[in-house]
């Protein structure tokens, strides 16, 4: 077709569109506008991060974003990067800036001949002094992570020199292990400085000990019930951050909150006045410790007596103390009656040749009462034997287990003579190793124990025992085998 041809087709198209005056009432389809190349659709450019600081030989990255006419992001477009001073900041063609010197530089991105625009400030990085983040005070035995921070002459923060040296002026006061994390050793006064030779600071680490107050050998004491007419004599410790005891005897002052109810003298000689509660402190120039009293209106003076037992098998002598000043150190199998005043008193148990100890609290009501403590692998037992509790008819017996070991657990029965272990009294005693049952009441006359292992009825050995009318005994399970397993006694009256 010639070229008038299509003209021709053209003009013929055109008039059978309706026209706008049309009176056809038809709508009018306007077709979408053609896309458009990124050059000619931009017509905005937006630099981000809007407000930003970089440091001397730092980097920082820039990007940009263009918008069409319509605000839509236009894709596809390259930016072009440059600041206003090369002297303050070079930027690459990708938007990555380095700052070079202090100052305020513009930072822009072009495209299409439009222009977005930020300033930059570069901020001096010369380290000009230097700041210690440390606790004003450690405990001993306390470790702490310190902090430094860096500052240019302006005082603003700056990145931190990479190769600092932690010093500490007394190693034996406070000392570094893997740095910057300090450990108190003793209590003392040590500076701790940090550096890289050109710039450095210093700082004062006080190393300092909790005081708390007991009675020797060490037993600590948050609380205490005494009665009225008690004189009984504390002392001030250190401890370190754990409550373990310091080898180092502090200088306090004592004094009590109220006096009329329990007094204190200048050496911790503690005197119950009247009922009442109290506050005992023993103040030391690093800190205080406190102990509360509670005065009971119990007279001091009537004791009852306490029987201490060490059953702690394969283990050396055991000492008892309790805070009301008794103290007695038996070998296994020893065992002694003490007089203890009526009232609440702790008991401390101490191996001198183990790791292992505990401390309980037993009470006492004033006038007849038995109480029996036995030392053990797990700290301290306590229970409570009235001697007019037990029936006239019958006995009372217990076993402790002391087998040394869980390679062999027993079960004990308790039958008549002859009796099988089927059709025995079953006494767990293999719940926890060296803890004891509970008391069971019995008819009087000879038994026979029956030893069993764990999980099976089967008898493995037999000890015949007596019970005596309205008396109490305690048998412990000794030895580390059943080859080797024997009882011993511990009558209780």
């Amino acid at each position: 077709m010639s070229a008038s041809g299509k003209l021709t087709c053209l003009a013929l198209a055109l008039a059978a569109l309706p026209r706008c005056g049309s009176d056809t009432g038809s709508p009018v389809e306007v077709p979408n506008p053609p896309d458009c190349s990124a050059s000619s659709c931009v017509s905005s450019v937006t630099v981000s991060p809007a407000a930003a600081t970089v440091f001397e030989g730092h980097l920082i990255q820039f990007s940009a974003s263009a918008r069409d006419a319509s605000g839509r992001a236009v894709a596809g477009v390259t930016f072009q990067w440059e600041v206003s001073d090369a002297a303050l900041a070079e930027i690459d063609a990708r938007g990555r800036l380095r700052g070079k010197e202090a100052g305020i530089v513009q930072v822009r991105a072009v495209a299409s001949g439009k222009v977005g625009s930020v300033d930059l400030v570069v901020v001096d990085a010369t380290v000009a002094s230097l700041e210690i983040g440390a606790p004003p005070s450690l405990l001993v035995n306390e470790s702490a992570l310190l902090t430094v921070t860096a500052r240019n002459a302006d005082g603003a923060k700056v990145p931190t020199p990479p190769r600092l040296q932690w010093v500490s002026s007394d190693p034996a006061i406070a000392r570094f292990g893997r740095v910057p994390v300090v450990t108190a050793l003793r209590r003392g006064i040590a500076m701790i400085t940090v550096g890289d030779g050109s710039v450095g600071a210093s700082a004062s680490l006080s190393v300092r000990a909790r005081v708390a107050i007991g009675r020797p050998p060490f037993a600590q004491f948050t609380s205490v019930d005494i009665a009225i007419g008690d004189d009984l004599q504390y002392a001030a410790f250190f401890v370190d951050v754990n409550g373990a005891k310091i080898d180092e005897t502090p200088s306090v002052t004592w004094a009590s909150l109220d006096p009329h109810v329990a007094s204190v003298s200048s050496t911790g000689r503690v005197i119950g006045l009247q009922t009442g509660r109290s506050t005992i402190t023993a103040r030391n120039s690093d800190d205080v410790g406190t102990m509360e009293v509670l005065v009971t209106d119990v007279i001091a003076g009537l004791p009852a007596e306490v029987r201490f037992a060490h059953v702690g098998v394969g283990h050396g002598p055991l000492t008892f103390v309790t805070s009301q000043g008794a103290s007695v150190t038996l070998t296994l199998g020893e065992s002694v009656e003490l007089p203890i005043r009526s009232g609440t008193f702790d008991v401390q148990l101490d191996g001198s040749l183990s790791d292992f100890g505990g401390k309980e609290r037993f009470f006492l009501v004033r006038g007849g009462d038995r109480l029996e403590i036995f030392g053990t692998d797990y700290g301290l037992t306590g229970d409570w034997i009235n001697q007019t509790s037990v029936p006239a008819d019958s006995g009372l017996v217990r076993f402790f287990q002391g087998t040394g070991g869980t390679s062999w657990v027993p079960v004990v029965h308790l039958g008549a003579p002859g009796a099988p272990v089927t059709l025995s009294r079953l006494i767990d005693c293999y719940f926890d190793p060296l803890n004891g049952t509970e008391y069971v009441r019995v008819p009087a006359g000879e038994l026979d124990v029956i030893m069993s292992g764990k999980g099976g009825g089967t008898e493995i050995a037999r000890v015949r025992i007596t019970v005596t009318l309205g008396r109490a005994v305690t048998y412990v399970i000794a030895g580390e085998s059943p080859q080797t397993m024997r009882l011993r006694a511990f009558p209780d009256f």
